[in-house]
Formats: structure tokens, sequence, C-alpha cells
């Protein structure tokens, strides 16, 4: 039984470490190079040479035939097997349970840097070489050139593949030579003879990375190693002060790898201590030097994990076998020792599965966590740009000589594979200087710099980058030079700018949102709201959402709105001008009649610099309100567009919180928008509408992900707009907590707690005798919405009637707990809150879920159990039972003074009522009317939009024709609205 215990022992733990391994390295590729080793590849299998990636040529063709065999799970899995046996090279032959630890904390650490490349075959290629160098120093290979030469010629050819998979094969004989370096060092401090033997390893791997696909230039292999150096990500530094911080916060997921490498950094030292001075010298010198460089270059971090993790499993094997000997001889096992064995085997078990659980939920790396998923993902909005330009191509509208430049290398990476005809070739470091270059060319085209956009062989910029203040910037710069570039494609997260005069149609946003057939749409219905935050479990069972091309494309509108505002102003007005200079000399004008004069519009073409200012001569001619509406409607072209893009983008990711927060920083736009303000003022319930859909949004992001700092500023905002002080405050708090490391907090956050402060204590000394509803109203009038509605939550519906459920859904809906409210509301609730009121709340929890059909269902009855309206006479039996009763009124009355009287009161008082009746039930049908407009306009449905503004005006004709007066502010915004779909 000891034997066979031994040899379950001696199996178990590097099982579980090569399991653990292999599922780390099974996580979705999302990096973009992976396109561009495919490409390079593909171009290498068919006997091209681009020179794309040129020095990993033989690792892309394996990628290649792989991904062409098997698809992307075929590549996703072939790494993490290669990642599984650099744990097992790292641990090496006979590894014990107490190496395995050494590199399981290895293993923990490289799960940061595990991308879809050959770099992760470096990793590899890095622990066979340690693997090597400590045969090399135990003494097995000593005199190996004659007696053992498989020990240096099979290196040789290892190094041959490696040095045709990945340019980090530098690395390998860097670390060989400071092997030999400290080896020499120490034989001489002992007085020993000086051991050539790690010389020649050094020379012979030498001379097998020269023998790459092309014959080697020193400049061109520098110059591609230094790209390498250049191109990290510090997020995934172990050395970020965030690290430090995180672990204070207690903010503990994510944070595995980083921990993981200093406790490497840590037991590893300590290690060292252990072991005979002579191997420790030779040992620790590699384990310097790429600590070192780790802390000047992310992108040594890695290799000096695995480095790290070979040299503890190694530190360990020989401090241990050196403390314990020759032990194997058995010994009987007593009762006692049978309980100890049971009782390590079930905490064995017990850490192996936890770990591997761990490892499947993503739990061991970097946030968001994730389920094993072995996918290859694309960027979906390089995806649909590349196939745009490749088809410009592939049709003409673009020449062949005509090249194509990128704001990103991401961009040009993904272009590489799924745009072919665009040709993109050349080494890593000259396309990354290329794409310099553009970046300059754009970025600083105001200080006068041209570069690549001065070129003419330029035919095409596509424009691209995940921080948003270059990517505005680049499109503003762009979009000035109308006369040279045209913006030709639009979508996700992508612009794409062609050559002004090249045939290409530009984009039209005012067609993709206001056209009845070719408009941009949202779903008609919305996704559930997700009621519970995440879960610990939720890895285990939900994948991770995909990215979507619509969350993307809701955040450019957003950007090219504030990029492009001004001069689209300045246009508009340009353009009103020509049809009044038009007008003069007789042409017809295309304004819409009615307008009337408007001094803003004058002041916005003044402002914009292309009309005099009146101080300095002759006033201007009037322009009248259709100049400021030329002015806006191109703005909240990209208002309308970002809503049903992030609609849409929640549609597809029900769980993904930016789409959410996307969503609600649409709606934040839309509040601000100079035409919905201008209707919110004559229609309160439009701006009442968009407060509630912005809240909602910005609590269902919040819900999903807590520490969403973007949402608590936007739901912060929202609020402080409808004075929720207290509220406000709260989210403001929050947003400073979890977005501390990216800025200062709100200049405002001090005084607002204060005025928060000071009317609790004001509620509070005057609500000791006053009913719940009434302590509600007050916390309500003083600021105190959050108060007021814990209040009414927290009491019972008899204790405030009708007035406080109505109270109680009222700020629910304007808090963001649209949810809450729509569960809560029941048909038997119609009755106490009267019908116009209980409908206008289902509309408001529909519009705030997305859910379109819903509230147009409930706008569409309340228009069809109206009342009819005005013109239409009230029937026989109705008039004589009114008359009947007037002729008993009349015959009560004492003189006939009264009778008179009476006969009057009632004449008018039945008139007044009708005519009463006739305003509220015309009222009633146009809130309805506009109200379906305006959520048809949102969602794109422009025919249904056009239809509803058409009732209304119908509705108003035949007040009109009947002689009634009904002066509604509704009919200017009906009219705006109007001359904006039929633009």
């Amino acid at each position: 039984m000891g034997t066979a215990a031994r040899k379950v022992r001696e199996w178990a733990a590097p099982t579980v470490l090569v399991g653990i391994a292999f599922l780390l390295g099974l996580s979705t590729a999302r990096n973009a190079d992976v396109w561009s080793h495919l490409a390079s590849g593909r171009d290498a299998v068919s006997g091209l040479w681009t020179g794309l990636h040129a020095l990993s040529c033989l690792a892309n063709a394996v990628m290649f035939l792989t991904f062409s065999t098997l698809g992307g799970p075929g590549l996703v899995v072939g790494k993490a097997f290669v990642v599984a046996a650099t744990a097992a090279v790292m641990a090496g032959a006979g590894a014990t349970s107490r190496t395995v630890v050494g590199v399981l904390l290895a293993v923990f650490a490289l799960g940061a840097w595990l991308p879809l490349n050959p770099i992760c075959v470096s990793y590899l290629f890095v622990a066979i070489t340690l693997s090597a160098l400590d045969r090399l120093q135990s003494g097995d290979a000593i005199g190996g050139w004659g007696r053992r030469p498989w020990s240096h010629w099979t290196s040789f050819l290892a190094y041959i593949v490696w040095a045709n998979a990945d340019v980090w094969c530098l690395l390998g004989v860097a670390l060989v030579g400071m092997h030999a370096v400290a080896r020499s060092v120490a034989r001489v401090a002992r007085g020993e003879p000086f051991d050539w033997e790690p010389w020649r390893l050094f020379a012979l791997l030498a001379a097998a990375s020269a023998c790459g696909p092309i014959p080697w230039h020193v400049s061109t292999v520098a110059r591609e190693f230094g790209h390498q150096l250049t191109n990290a990500d510090p997020a995934l530094s172990p050395f970020r002060a965030d690290f430090a911080r995180g672990l204070r916060d207690r903010q503990l997921l994510g944070a595995v790898p980083a921990a993981a490498f200093w406790l490497l950094v840590g037991i590893g030292l300590l290690s060292f201590r252990q072991v005979e001075k002579g191997k420790a010298w030779v040992r620790f010198v590699p384990w310097i030097g790429l600590f070192l460089a780790s802390a000047f270059d992310v992108r040594f971090a890695p290799f000096f994990v695995v480095v790290g993790g070979a040299t503890l499993a190694r530190n360990i094997r020989d401090t241990y076998v050196d403390a314990s000997g020759d032990s194997a001889v058995e010994t009987p096992m007593s009762r006692g020792d049978r309980l100890r064995a049971v009782i390590r085997a079930s905490v064995f078990g017990t850490t192996a599965a936890g770990l591997l659980a761990a490892a499947w939920a993503g739990w061991l790396q970097s946030l968001p966590s994730e389920r094993r998923n072995w996918t290859v993902e694309a960027d979906p909005s390089l995806v649909r740009a590349a196939d745009e330009v490749n088809r410009w191509y592939s049709t003409g509208a673009l020449k062949a000589n005509q090249r194509t430049v990128f704001f990103a290398q991401e961009a040009e990476d993904v272009f590489s594979w799924f745009a072919p005809a665009v040709g993109v070739s050349g080494p890593d470091s000259q396309r990354a200087t290329g794409a310099e270059r553009v970046r300059d060319a754009i970025l600083l085209v105001e200080r006068g710099s041209t570069g690549e956009l001065a070129d003419a062989s330029v035919g095409c910029i596509v424009v691209s980058d995940p921080n948003r203040v270059p990517f505005a910037v680049a499109l503003r710069n762009l979009n000035a030079f109308t006369e040279k570039w045209t913006l030709a494609h639009l979508r996700g997260r992508v612009a794409v700018f062609v050559r002004a005069g090249s045939g290409i149609e530009s984009v039209n946003l005012t067609s993709r949102a206001y056209d009845p057939v070719t408009a941009d749409r949202a779903p008609d219905k919305g996704e559930p709201a997700v009621t519970t935050p995440p879960q610990w479990s939720d890895p285990f069972v939900v994948p991770r959402p995909s990215r979507s091309i619509d969350r993307d494309e809701s955040v450019t509108y957003l950007i090219h709105e504030e990029t492009t505002r001004g001069r689209r102003m300045v246009g508009a007005a340009e353009r009103f001008l020509a049809i009044l200079a038009a007008s003069v000399v007789g042409a017809p004008g295309c304004g819409p009649v009615g307008w009337a004069v408007d001094q803003r519009a004058t002041i916005l073409a003044v402002s914009g610099g292309n009309v005099p200012d009146p101080s300095r001569g002759p006033p201007p001619v009037a322009f009248g309100r259709f100049v400021a509406f030329l002015m806006l409607t191109d703005v909240s072209a990209d208002h309308y567009l970002a809503v049903r893009a992030a609609r849409r983008g929640v549609a597809a990711a029900p769980r993904d919180p930016g789409a959410y927060a996307a969503l609600g920083e649409a709606y934040l736009y839309l509040l601000s928008d100079p035409l919905e303000s201008n209707w919110g003022g004559d229609f309160p319930a439009i701006r009442r509408l968009r407060r509630v859909q912005a809240a909602a949004a910005f609590r269902q992001a919040l819900v999903l992900d807590p520490g969403l700092s973007s949402a608590h500023f936007g739901l912060a905002q929202v609020y402080f707009e409808q004075q929720f002080l207290d509220l406000a405050a709260v989210e403001f708090s929050s947003f400073e907590q979890s977005a501390r490391g990216a800025g200062q907090s709100p200049v405002h956050m001090a005084e607002l707690a204060r005025a928060v402060e000071a009317a609790r204590q004001q509620v509070e000394a005057n609500a000791a005798n006053l009913s719940v509803l009434d302590r509600a109203r007050l916390a309500e009038r003083n600021g105190l919405q959050g108060m007021a509605l814990d209040a009414l939550l927290q009491s019972d519906v008899a204790a405030f009637g009708s007035a406080g459920i109505a109270l109680e859904m009222d700020l629910l809906l304007a808090a963001g707990r649209a949810d809450e409210a729509r569960a809560w509301l029941a048909p038997e609730h119609r009755n106490a809150l009267g019908g116009s009121v209980y409908d206008w709340l289902r509309v408001q929890t529909a519009a705030a879920a997305g859910d379109y059909a819903g509230a147009t269902a409930v706008l569409r009855a309340q228009v069809e159990t109206a009342t009819p309206g005005a013109g239409q006479p009230i029937s026989g039996a109705e008039f004589w039972a009114g008359a009947d009763l007037v002729r008993k009124n009349v015959a009560k009355q004492p003189n006939g003074r009264q009778k008179v009287l009476t006969v009057l009161a009632s004449l008018f008082g039945g008139l007044s009522g009708y005519g009463g009746q006739l305003a509220f039930e015309s009222q009633t049908k146009t809130e309805a009317y506009l109200l379906l407009a305006v959520l048809a306009l949102e969602q794109g449905d422009m025919t249904a939009c056009a239809a509803h503004l058409e009732s209304a005006r119908s509705l108003w004709e035949n007040i009109d024709k009947s002689g009634e007066r009904f002066p509604s502010p509704a009919r200017t915004v009906v009219r705006q609205m109007t001359s904006l779909i039929h633009r």
C-alpha cells in the first residue's frame, strides 16, 4: 500500500498542475494580431512573400493550417496544450508536490500573458532551455560533444525551429549566455579550470538562431525585437501602483496573476539560500537579469515568470533531496499513518478540485472572469469595415495603386485577414512605424503636420481607437478637410475616410436616422431586466457577452456629434443663407410655411462666424426659426442613432453592463439635445420620459456591474438634474470610490453632501407627527427623494392610499427602478390611480425597458377609447334627457327672474362643461399621438411616426373646422417633427 500511495502522489500533483495550465490556456482569443499571423501563414502556404510577421513564418503556417482544418477551437486548444507543456517542463521529471507548488505560482502569474500568438511557443522553448542548462550544470552533459552529442545537437535543432517561430528566440540565446558567464565566473572564483562547455552551447545556439527563413540583417532583427518591447500593455504589469491599492481595498478578483508574481519573487529569493552556493549563483544570474528587465519593460515579465518557476522548482528539488537523502526504504504503515494519509489525500483532492474549478471559471486570470470558451473572436466593427473596404477594392471604387493607411495597428491586423485586397504587408516594426506616422499626421494636423495625409498615393484612411480622446480628435480633424476627405463608413467604432471625388458615397446620417425605408431601427421588444447582481457562480454557467458592434456604434455617434457639431451648424447656416439668396432672385424657397421669426437663429448664425455682427454694420437678413431647425436636425440625428444602436446592443448582449451604460449615455445626450430640449419645454412629458429611460439604463448597468464608474456618474447626473439631492450624493460618492485612480472627484461633492445633511435635519425636525404620505412629501420637497421613497416602500399601502401609490410609482420610475415599478403595477390600480395616470405609468415602464410595442399598445388603446371629439353632435336621447332636467329645475324656481337665471345658468354651464370635456378629450388624444410619434422616432419607425403626426394634424383640422379654439403647444412640436422626418 505504501508503494501505491507513493505512485499516486508522484503523478497526482503534476497532473493537477498540467490540468490547471491547460484550462488557463483555454481562454477566448481576442488579440487582434492573431489575424495578421493567420494572414502571414496563408501567404506562406500559398508561396507569397509579403514580409508580414516574417520572423515567425513557421508558427504562422502551422496556425493557418490548424485554423483551416480545425477552425478557431483547434487553435485555442493547441495553445492550451503548449501552455500545459510549458508547465510540465518547468516542473521537470520526477516533480514532487513541493516543486509543483512552486511551479503553480508561475502558472497563476503566467495567466495574465496568454495571447494566441507565437509568444506562447517561446514560453515553452524558454522552459526547455532552462531544462537543458540544468542538465548541463548537473554534469549529465559534460563532455557531451563526444560522448553525448544529442545533448547539444537536439538543442541546436530546437533553436532552428524556434528561430522560425518567434523573434523571442534571441532571449533564449541571451539566457544561455548569462548561464555561461555565471558558470565561468563561479569556476574561476573557486579556482577550477575554465569550462568551455556552456560557451560551445552558446555559440551553437546563436548559430541556430541565425537560421531563419530569410538572411537576417542585424538592423531588421533589432527593429523587430524592439517592436516587441514597445508593444506592451501597462495594465498587465505587476509593478503598477493600483495593484497595492486594490489589495488594500480588498479587490482581490483579477489580482491573482499579480499576487502570484510577487509571491514567486519572494519565495524564489528565499529558495536560493538553501541551495549549494555554486548552483545558486549560476541560477541567480538569469533570474535577477530577467527580473530587472521586467521592471524596465513589462514584456519581459512572462519570461521571468517561466524562468522563476523553473528555477524555484529546481531549488526546492535540490533542497529537499539533499536534506532527505535516500529515504526510499519502505516501512509498514500504522493506523495513524493511514489516517494522516487519508486526511492529506482529502485536503489535496479538495484543493485540486477548487483550483480546477477556479481555472474553469476564469477566477485565476485578469478581470472580467469568464468560463472556458475555446473560440477566436474578432472585433465585429473592424470586420465590418474590412469587408466594406475590401468590396471597394474589388469593385474598382478604390484603385490598386491607392494605399489604405491605419490609425491603429489593431485595425491593420484585422484587415490583413478579412480584407486581402488591401494588401497589408511588411515587418511588424515597419507597420507600427507607419501607423505612428498616420496618427501624428491626423492628430497634429492643427500644428501644420500633414505627413501621410499629403501623400497622393493614400486613398483610404481607417480610423479606430479604443481610447475615446484620440478617436474624437481624429474624427474632428479629418471631418474638417471635407474638400479632401469624405467620411464613407461609420459603423461600430470604426470610421473610414476616402479621397474626395473617388465616387464612393459619403455617409448620410440624416438619411440613416430619418429615411422611412432605410433608417436604422431599434428592436420592438426590450430585454427583460436582470434584477439580480452577478453571482459567484455566473462564470460557471453564463458565458461572457460577446462584444457588440451596436454598443460601440452608439458611443461613436456621440463622439461624432461632439466633434462635428460646430462645423455642421455653421454649414446649416450657410445653406440657409443660400436659400434666402435664391429666394431673393425668384427661386422657390424650401422652408416650411408658418415659421415665426426667432432672434435666437440670428444669434446662432452670428456665433458661427459666417454672419457679421450687427454692431459692425447693418443687421443681417431676418432668419426665422427654420435656420435654427436646419442647424439642429443633424445634431439630433446622431443622438437618435446612438439610442437605437444602444438598444440593439442591449438586445444582442442583455447581460453586458457596458451596453446599458452606453444606452444611458445616449439618453443623457438626448436630454441635452437642443431640439428635444425645445420639445420638452413645450411638452414636459418628453423630458420626463428621457429622464426615466436614462436612469433605468444606468441603474441596470450597475445591477450587472456595481463597480462601473461611468454608470455611477451618469446616474448621478440624472438625479442631480431632477434635484434628487440624496440619491445624487450617493452616486457621486460611489463614482469617487470606483474611479479613485482615474482622476479627481466632482468639485461640488462636499457642498452637495452638506446640502443633503441640512435637508435631512430639517425633515427630521418637522416630521414627528406627520403621516407616512406627508413625511414622504416633506422629504420630496426638500430634495430627499431617496428618503421619501424608502418611507413609502417600508410602509403598507393602506397607510398612504392612492395618492401615496402615485407618488411611490413616480419616484420609482424617476430613480431608475422601472423594473420594480413594472412588476408592482397591476390592473387593479387603475381605479385607485385613474385611467390616465395608470396608462402614463405603463407607458413610462415600457419605454424604460425598450418595449416600444408595449408602450404603443397602451397609447393606441388610449386614443381608441377616448370619447368622440369636436364637430360630432350629441344624440337626440341625450339632448331631450338634458332638456327635461332643465325643465324640472326651472319649475322649482319661485319667480320669473329666477327662472330666467336658471335657464341661462343651465345653458352656459352645459356649454362650458361640454367645451371642457371636448378640450380634455382633444388634449388626451393630442398627447397620445405625440408620444406615439416620439417613441416611433426614437425607435426608427419613421412610417409609423409620420402616421401618428398626420393623425394629430387631422384631429386639429376637425377642431378648427368646428370653430372651436384649441391652442396647444404640441402643434409646434408636431410641425417641427414633421419637417424633421421629411427632410
